[in-house]
């Protein structure tokens, strides 16, 4: 009887344990990811916010391992090498945007 009490109370002291806490989960780095993946699975261009700066172009290379994605300005033969963990913001441009972009 005495080791059922023992081994309650030492399930209920685990159960309160405040010091034992999951991982946060980072919403903002899943929030990018997934905004890439959507933009290669849709071959579409985006608009990074990096750092207070911006580019818009098409995705090169993403590089999951190194945390990096290359992309390549619609307009120009610029092109910029951002770490995951600089975005700031991405959004995916609309179709018509990157096809009047390219045509000028």
């Amino acid at each position: 009887m005495k080791n059922i009490w023992l081994t309650l109370k030492h399930e209920i002291k685990q159960f309160f344990n405040t010091s034992q806490k999951a991982a946060p989960v980072n919403i903002k780095q899943n929030q990018v990811i997934k905004a890439l993946q959507d933009a290669l699975h849709q071959q579409a261009a985006i608009h990074v916010i990096y750092h207070q700066k911006s580019f818009t172009g098409n995705i090169i290379r993403y590089d999951k391992s190194a945390g990096k994605v290359i992309l390549k300005n619609i307009q120009n033969n610029l092109s910029a090498i951002i770490s995951l963990t600089d975005i700031d913001r991405i959004t995916l441009i609309p179709e018509t945007i990157s096809k009047s972009q390219s045509q000028k």
